[in-house]
């Protein structure tokens, strides 16, 4: 049997809390959707901008290919330049 962590103590209390578990199982399912569209979009051989830019996204140039490795703090890669956009 697998010795009991500190992180599984901390995941329990967390989900024994109501309000924190339904910010987790919301936010659980952002992550699902967002790990689908990125396997769709590898399978139509499809970068972020191309997706972007199909989808009729007006920002879909700032976006680049998020795909290829980059800086963390490379500021041109986020978005921010477009309303509404997330980092």
């Amino acid at each position: 049997m697998k010795k009991t962590t500190n992180w599984d103590l901390y995941y329990r209390k967390q989900m024994g809390d109501p309000e924190m578990r339904a910010l987790i199982e919301e936010e659980l399912k952002a992550l699902r959707v967002g790990t689908e569209l990125a396997r769709l979009r590898r399978t139509a051989h499809m970068s972020q901008t191309q997706l972007a830019a199909e989808n009729g996204n007006e920002c879909a140039e700032h976006l680049e290919n998020r795909d290829e490795p980059r800086p963390e703090h490379d500021a041109r890669n986020t978005g921010q330049d477009c309303p509404g956009a997330r980092p």
